[in-house]
C-alpha cells in the first residue's frame, strides 16, 4: 500500500510541475510577442472589437505613424514628356485687338474668359423689369454738352478704369492718352494692387501718379467690377479711391464718368449685376464727384434707347457687357463733347 501511495503522489507532483513550467512558457512568450508589438493591448481592439469609437481610436493612431521616407525615383525625360511640360506649362495664347473696325472689340484675354465668367447670367423679361426709366440726366450737376473737341484735348489726359477702359485703348482712340486700366479692376484692387506697368516695373496708382505731373485730366470709371458690392461699400470704396487720386495729383481736373448700362434685361447671380444696379451706382459716382468738386460725365446717357430705358442691345455687344467698335466709338464722342 506504501508503495502505491507513494507512486500517486510522485505522479501528482509530477503534473504539478508540468503545469508551472506550461504556465511559465506561455507567460514568457507572452512578454517576448509584447516586445515586439504583435499581441498589444491596441491591436487586440482593433482585430477584435467591433465598437465604432474603439475603430476610431486604432485609425488615427495608424494615422499618426511615422512616415517613412522613401528616395524619389526619377524617370528619364524623352522628347514626348519635355514637349507636354512645354505645352502644359506655357500661358495661354491671348488675340490681339480686331482690326476690323466694323467688328466688336476682343480685349487682350484668353478666349473664352467673358462666357466662362458670365455664364451664370441671365435675362429677366420685361414684365418683371424694375430699373427705372431714365430719359433725363441723372443728376444736375453731371456736365452739360459743350462745344465739341479734337482728340488733342486728351493729350495730357489719363484715363483709369478696367477693361470697358481697355476697349477705349485698344479702339485707338485718344492715341495720346496713357491708360491705367485692366481687366477686373475694382475700386477696391485699383488702390490696393500694383496693376500700373511702368517700364518692366509694377506699381500701385498713387505711386506711378506721382511720378507723372504732366497728368493735367484724369477720367475715371468704375462699378462694373464693383456690381457685387453694397451701395454703402461702393460709396466708400469709390471715395477712398477718388481721394487719393486727388492727393497724387492735386493740380489735375478729375472726371468721373458713367458706368456704360449692359445687356437689356441681365441680371448676374443674386447680388446684382443688372441695369438698375448701375444706374444708382452711376447716381452715387455723382454725389461722390460734387461733394469732391469733381467733374461728372454721364456717358450712359448716349445708352437711352426710345423706350427711355439705358441698355445695350444683342447688335451693340459681343458678350453683354463689352462694347463693340461702334458703341466704343459713342462713348468716345461723348466724352469728345461733355468736357
Amino acid at each position: 500500500m506504501d508503495g502505491r501511495r507513494t507512486q500517486k503522489w510522485q505522479f501528482i507532483l509530477f503534473l504539478i510541475i508540468v503545469m508551472i513550467m506550461f504556465v511559465v512558457s506561455v507567460i514568457a512568450l507572452s512578454a517576448k510577442n509584447n516586445a515586439n508589438g504583435l499581441f498589444s493591448s491596441e491591436t487586440y481592439k482593433f482585430l477584435f472589437d467591433t465598437r465604432a469609437e474603439e475603430t476610431e481610436k486604432a485609425t488615427e493612431e495608424v494615422t499618426e505613424a511615422p512616415e517613412v521616407e522613401t528616395e524619389e525615383t526619377t524617370v528619364p525625360e524623352t522628347e514626348e514628356t519635355t514637349e507636354q511640360t512645354e505645352a502644359e506649362t506655357e500661358p495661354p495664347a491671348t488675340e490681339p485687338p480686331l482690326e476690323n473696325t466694323d467688328g466688336p472689340f476682343v480685349p487682350p484675354v484668353v478666349t473664352g474668359t467673358y462666357e466662362e465668367e458670365f455664364a451664370d447670367s441671365y435675362i429677366i423679361p420685361p414684365s418683371e423689369r424694375t430699373e427705372p426709366a431714365f430719359e433725363g440726366r441723372i443728376s444736375e450737376y453731371a456736365v452739360t454738352m459743350s462745344d465739341r473737341v479734337d482728340d488733342s484735348f486728351f493729350d495730357d489726359a489719363l484715363f483709369i478704369g478696367d477693361s470697358r477702359t481697355q476697349g477705349i485703348q485698344y479702339r485707338g482712340a485718344f492715341a495720346n492718352s496713357t491708360f491705367y486700366a485692366y481687366k477686373g479692376l475694382n475700386t477696391i484692387t485699383a488702390l490696393k494692387s500694383p496693376f500700373v506697368l511702368e517700364g518692366e516695373e509694377e506699381m500701385m496708382l498713387v505711386d506711378a501718379l506721382g511720378l507723372h505731373p504732366e497728368f493735367q485730366k484724369i477720367y475715371v470709371c468704375f462699378g462694373l467690377n464693383d456690381y457685387w458690392f453694397t451701395e454703402s461699400a461702393f460709396r466708400e470704396k469709390y471715395t477712398l479711391l477718388i481721394d487719393a487720386i486727388i492727393a497724387a495729383s492735386p493740380e489735375a481736373q478729375i472726371y468721373m464718368y458713367a458706368v456704360v448700362p449692359v445687356l437689356d434685361g441681365m441680371q448676374k447671380s443674386e447680388s446684382g449685376l443688372n441695369n438698375e444696379k448701375m444706374i444708382r451706382f452711376n447716381q452715387i459716382a455723382c454725389e461722390i464727384a460734387q461733394s469732391r468738386g469733381v467733374k461728372f460725365v454721364d456717358v450712359s446717357e448716349a445708352f437711352i434707347k426710345e423706350d427711355g430705358f439705358r441698355y445695350l442691345t444683342e447688335d451693340e455687344s459681343p458678350d453683354g457687357i463689352h462694347l463693340n467698335y461702334a458703341q466704343i466709338d459713342m462713348v468716345c464722342e461723348y466724352l469728345r463733347t461733355h468736357t
